[in-house]
C-alpha cells in the first residue's frame, strides 16, 4: 500500500526529532520564504542584524534561544518545531504548509 503524503512527510518529521542546526536552518529558511520576507525583513522583524540571521542559516551560531522566542512571539511558531522540526503545537495553516511543503 502506497503511503499518502501527509504520512511520508509525517515519517520525514519524525525522523527530525534531534537538534541539528542545519535542520533548524532549513525550517528558518522556509518559515522566511512562507512569510514571503526577504532576509534583511526577517531578521529586523525578530529583532537581530541580518549577519546573525545569516549566521544561523550557514552553520556559523545556531539560532538562539533568544531568537528563537522572538520568532515565537511574533509569528506564533513553537520552539519545538524551530529547534526539533515537531509539528505538534504548530497552528494549522502553518503546519498543513509545512507538511505539504515541496521535498528537500
Amino acid at each position: 500500500m502506497l503511503a499518502t503524503k501527509r504520512q511520508t512527510q509525517s515519517a520525514r518529521t519524525d525522523t527530525m526529532l534531534e537538534n541539528d542546526p542545519r535542520e533548524t536552518a532549513k525550517r528558518l529558511e522556509w518559515l522566511r520564504h512562507y512569510l514571503g520576507l526577504s532576509q534583511k525583513e526577517f531578521a529586523s522583524s525578530i529583532g537581530v542584524l541580518p549577519s546573525t540571521y545569516s549566521n544561523w542559516l550557514h552553520g556559523q551560531h545556531g539560532l538562539s534561544l533568544d531568537g528563537a522566542r522572538r520568532i515565537k512571539q511574533l509569528y506564533d511558531i513553537s520552539l519545538d518545531f524551530l529547534f526539533f522540526g515537531d509539528i505538534t503545537n504548530m497552528p494549522d495553516h502553518i503546519r498543513n504548509a509545512w507538511e505539504f511543503r515541496p521535498p528537500d
